[in-house]
């Protein structure tokens, strides 16, 4: 941020990038983790609808398609639960 109201104006006259220093606050910090978690969730996911899709393509054992659907469902189930926490993170005060 600029020091005072003649530096910021002179940055904004001359063009000049304005540095933001950004201060998080721990629930800033709480909710930047369960987005990185989730977002790794998300990843694995995709990678097991995939790898999925490929085995629906390629066999007849449906036992095991429903195996694996329920390892997705379970997953997806744990990923909402992250998804709570991180909302409960960003808004503390508004209930879920």
């Amino acid at each position: 941020m600029a020091r005072d109201i003649s530096s910021f104006v002179r940055a904004v006259c001359l063009e000049k990038p304005l540095p933001i220093k950004v201060k998080l606050e721990t629930y800033q910090d709480e909710a930047l983790s369960l987005l990185q978690e989730i977002r790794q969730d998300v990843l694995r996911i995709g990678i097991n609808i995939d790898q999925s899709s490929r085995r629906v393509n390629n066999t007849t054992d449906y036992h095991e398609m429903q195996r694996d659907y329920q390892k997705m469902r379970d997953e997806l189930d744990q990923l909402t639960g992250q998804i709570r926490q991180l909302m409960t993170a960003i808004t503390p005060n508004i209930r879920l």
